[in-house]
Order: C-alpha cells, then sequence, then structure tokens
C-alpha cells in the first residue's frame, strides 16, 4: 500500500473516529450500537496498519452509517478506492450509498455519476452507459459531464455514429450570422475524426458518396483537419478522380505543412495516373521550402534520379546534408553515393551506411506533444493518452 493511500485511508478513519468520538464523549447520545460502531472503527484501524485495506474499508464502512453529513466521506472514500485501482471496492460503496433512497436527489444523482465512473474503470460499458443515460434526462446540472462519459464511452466501443450525436449536444447550435468559434476545439476535433471514421468505414465498402458525405462534416467541424484532406485524396482517387485527389491532398500545405511527407505515397500514384510525374518534382521542392523535412529531401533526390541522374542526385543530397543535416538525409546521400561511385572501394562507406541504418531505425519518427508517447506510427488517436491529433512527426537531426 502506497504512502499516500496510507494517509487518504488513515484520514478517513480519523474522520470515523471524530464521529464516534463524538458520542463517546457525551456530545451525542451513546447506545450499545453506538459502542458497537466504536469497536468496528478501531478494528479498521488495526486491519489498516497491519497492511489490510480490504478489510479495513469494511470495518470502516460498517462503523459510519450513510447520513446526509457522512455522505461526502462515503463518496470520497469511493472515489479514492477507484483512483487507485480498487474498482469493485469502490462499486461496493457507492452502491451503498444508492441502497439510501432517504439521501436528498441531488446526492443520489451525485452516486449515480460515481457508481458510472467506476463501470467505465472496469470497462462495463453497457451498464456505466445506462445510467448515464438516466442522469442526462434527470439532472441539468450533470448533464454535461455525463455526455463527456457517453462520448467516452462510444469513442472506446467505436459506435462513432452515438459519439457524434452525444458530443453534438455539448457545443452550441451554429449561428450562421456569427464567425466566432466554438468554446471547445478539442471536442470539435474529436467529432472531426469520428466523421473521418465513418468516412473511411463507407470508402472501404465502396460507398463513396457517403464517405465524401462524411468527410465534409469533419472539414466542416474542423477544416485544418489533415486526416480529411488524407481521406478525401484516397476516395477520389479510388473513385478515379485524380486531379480531384491531388487537390484535396494540397490542402495539407496551409492545413499543416509538417505533415505533408504523409501524403507522399498517393501524391505519387495520383502524379503518375494523370501523366503528370514531372511536375511532382516542382511541387515537392516548394513544400521543402515552406517546412523542411527529411523525407521530402528523400523524395526529391528519387525524382531527380528518375529526371536526371544519379549524379545529380547525389549533388542534391550533399547540398541539402550541408544546409540541414539529418541521420535520414545523410543515409540517403550515402546511399547515393555507393550507387555512382561503383568504382571506389565499399569498405568504410558500408561500414557507414550500415551505422547509420540501424541508427535511423532505432529512433521513433512521431511524438504525442501531450504525454511524450513515441513510435515509428502515425496515430491520429494517441494510444497513451487518447488524445485526438497530438501525434506529430519529430523534426530534427534524428527526427524527419
Amino acid at each position: 500500500m502506497t504512502p499516500i493511500f496510507e494517509f487518504l485511508l488513515v484520514f478517513s478513519a480519523i474522520g470515523c473516529g471524530w464521529l464516534l468520538g463524538r458520542y463517546a464523549s457525551g456530545g451525542l447520545p451513546f447506545s450499545e450500537g453506538h459502542a458497537q460502531a466504536y469497536r468496528q472503527y478501531y478494528s479498521g484501524l488495526n486491519f489498516l496498519l497491519n497492511d489490510k485495506p480490504d478489510e479495513a474499508i469494511d470495518a470502516f464502512t460498517r462503523s459510519l452509517p450513510v447520513t446526509p453529513e457522512t455522505f461526502e466521506t462515503h463518496l470520497a472514500l469511493g472515489n479514492m478506492l477507484r483512483t487507485k485501482g480498487a474498482v469493485e471496492q469502490a462499486i461496493h460503496i457507492h452502491q451503498n450509498l444508492l441502497a439510501r433512497p432517504d439521501l436528498p436527489p441531488a446526492r443520489l444523482q451525485q452516486a449515480h455519476l460515481e457508481l458510472a465512473r467506476d463501470f467505465i474503470r472496469a470497462g462495463l460499458y453497457d451498464r456505466a452507459e445506462s445510467l448515464l443515460l438516466e442522469l442526462v434526462q434527470q439532472s441539468e446540472e450533470l448533464r454535461p459531464v455525463c455526455l463527456r462519459h457517453l462520448v467516452e464511452i462510444y469513442q472506446a466501443e467505436r459506435e462513432w455514429g452515438k459519439a457524434i450525436e452525444a458530443g453534438s449536444k455539448l457545443l452550441p447550435r451554429r449561428n450562421i450570422f456569427l464567425s466566432a468559434p466554438y468554446p471547445d476545439p478539442t471536442l470539435e476535433q474529436a467529432l472531426a475524426h469520428y466523421h473521418c471514421e465513418l468516412a473511411q468505414t463507407a470508402a472501404e465498402r465502396g460507398e463513396f458518396d457517403e464517405a465524401r458525405r462524411e468527410v465534409k462534416n469533419a472539414l466542416r467541424r474542423d477544416k485544418n483537419s489533415v486526416r480529411a484532406s488524407l481521406l478525401q485524396g484516397e476516395i477520389e482517387y479510388r473513385a478515379g478522380n485524380y486531379q480531384r485527389a491531388i487537390d484535396a491532398l494540397m490542402r495539407v500545405r496551409e492545413q499543416q505543412p509538417a505533415m505533408v511527407p504523409e501524403l507522399l505515397p498517393l501524391l505519387r500514384d495520383c502524379f503518375d495516373a494523370t501523366g503528370k510525374r514531372p511536375k511532382l518534382r516542382q511541387l515537392l521542392e516548394e513544400c521543402l521550402e515552406q517546412a523542411p523535412a527529411s523525407r521530402l529531401v528523400v523524395a526529391i533526390a528519387e525524382e531527380i534520379t528518375l529526371q536526371e541522374s544519379s549524379e545529380a542526385a547525389l549533388e542534391f543530397l550533399t547540398a541539402q546534408v550541408r544546409l540541414r543535416p539529418t541521420l535520414r538525409s545523410l543515409l540517403a546521400a550515402t546511399r547515393c553515393y555507393r550507387e555512382t561511385r561503383a568504382d571506389v572501394p565499399a569498405g568504410p562507406v558500408a561500414v557507414l551506411q550500415t551505422a547509420l541504418e540501424k541508427l535511423v531505425a532505432s529512433k521513433a519518427t512521431y511524438r504525442c506533444t501531450s504525454c511524450g508517447f513515441s513510435g515509428r506510427q502515425l496515430h491520429w488517436l494517441c494510444p497513451r493518452c487518447k488524445s485526438w491529433n497530438t501525434v506529430q512527426p519529430i523534426l530534427g537531426v534524428e527526427g524527419d
């Protein structure tokens, strides 16, 4: 048991002891029932000191009856247990509160909310959803927090339509005469991703019109949604509308220039399909000037090799390494050097290439700006902190 956990339990125990002490000191009438509660209190304290939290909690809850005066103590103890991972005990305490119909309605509703939070922590989403839907109807005060928990549940269960419905109720209605942004851009971004999830599912079924509608809804929620632009590009490419695909993808240059490298494979396919592959190099050079990135440097070098020669690509890569040295661009230059200098002994250069390949392979290329999670794959939703749009490319010598 951690020191903080012990402190909080002791604090609760002191509260119980103080109330029981009032009976013992004559502050309140003292009966045999009170004496029994007093003994249970000391029994609970003994369990606590012997590192038996389950038995201690049971003794404390039995020694301190649920009344309007002790309600907050029981509620705090249950919440503490949930925070520490003792979800079953927290559920027991909060259900015990709900078994007291003589409590004021507002207190019972608060206990319902905490029980729903217990169920969420335990992964019992159906039971939590049922409680929260009831509270949405019963309590105007608790309605916003209940809706947020419902969004959390529907996101976890990938019920994107329900998540959009619940989340939309948290936002004010649009006014076509006002241009003020919504007060919660984070929620808007989440809703945009829910529309993108629906669009992706529709596109996988070949329902391109439905997919386009969902992408449009996503961009209405978040005009800077890179994911929506990328999805629109994929949809139009699959539908054979290659120029529309290129136009959608190029929107990313204004939305978030650092994300342009994510478009490279699809951009190549689109330019190949339109027969305009030579124009891709100029476009990539413009993007590189706007937001330098090693993957853009490598992509431009590949285009130079196709249009001119490996020698010209090596010259370009060498200049880029001098201008903005990164492991990835240095590796590309080393590979290109070996290809263009076949007559030169490969010993030292081959060793350098192998070392650089290992270094690049060991480095994360994306990092969450919220919790610091890092990896080599782009996640729209951070796997650790469950935040949308926070996983970004790592820029610098070891990153991009």
